[in-house]
């Protein structure tokens, strides 16, 4: 289940923090707790739910949102990741925090590297990466296992490019590097989980990578990110964060 526990059309409500039914605030378990989906009415053992119960499986949160950022990816035409990320998170289909930034973290590496040209990426191959982040991402288990979706989003791009399998020598072990560069960069962050923080900072990596791996200089331009998102939840690092607005004029102009 992702942070949002209930999905919602009303765009503004989608944006933010905090139960989408009741507006109760998010609670985390360390041990499972059995929930029945309020969607689709399956029964599993999840984490995560709202202070009074609601409930949504992963599969129903992500279904929507999978379809929306897939688009923006195969229509994108920047070579800088960042900017194509910054545009799906900005969706009104994406919460806060969620396993939806795995496959954001995928489908904006990959676009990238598809406009960029030289390593000839496919559109199927932007889809791929995109679901296999997605088959791996499951919320809340950065913190229950340590296993970032985000990072893997990175990794699986990786893992297309190179036609990474069990197998394989040396593309299964730069596939595994990517997701452990990734992995430490995030853990470098520190908590609460951020994760537009964290999709920044894994596609921080992925482009130190693709000009180690591959000569591709991807055209970033992180430098003029101003995150907007420290109003929706409390999960914001603040003044810890590189993308915390730096001046009172910034801070002002995003509150308004």
């Amino acid at each position: 289940m992702s942070e949002c526990c209930c999905p919602s059309t009303d765009k503004e409500e989608a944006n933010k923090d905090k139960c989408f039914v009741c507006g109760g605030r998010i609670v985390y378990f360390q041990a499972p707790k059995e929930f029945t989906c309020g969607s689709c009415g399956r029964t599993e053992q999840g984490y995560v739910s709202c202070e009074n119960g609601h409930y949504v499986c992963d599969t129903c949160h992500k279904a929507g949102a999978f379809d929306v950022i897939k688009e923006m990816a195969l229509v994108a035409k920047s070579k800088d990741p960042f900017a194509t990320a910054e545009a799906m998170m900005d969706s009104p289909v994406i919460p806060m925090i969620g396993c939806e930034h795995a496959f954001i973290t995928a489908g904006a590496f990959m676009s990238a590297l598809r406009n960029a040209g030289s390593l000839n990426v496919t559109d199927a191959q932007v889809i791929d990466a995109m679901r296999r982040a997605n088959t791996i991402s499951k919320a809340a288990y950065c913190g229950l296992a340590g296993t970032c979706g985000i990072a893997s989003g990175l990794a699986a791009c990786f893992s297309v490019i190179l036609g990474s399998s069990c197998d394989k020598d040396r593309e299964y072990s730069m596939t595994l590097m990517a997701m452990a560069r990734a992995t430490q960069a995030i853990a470098a962050e520190g908590g609460p989980c951020c994760d537009k923080d964290f999709v920044r900072t894994a596609l921080t990596v992925g482009c130190q990578m693709a000009k180690e791996y591959w000569d591709v200089k991807l055209p970033i331009h992180k430098e003029r990110i101003v995150c907007h998102h420290f109003k929706r939840g409390n999960h914001c690092h603040g003044s810890r964060c590189a993308y915390f607005p730096k001046t009172k004029e910034e801070l002002r102009r995003l509150r308004e």
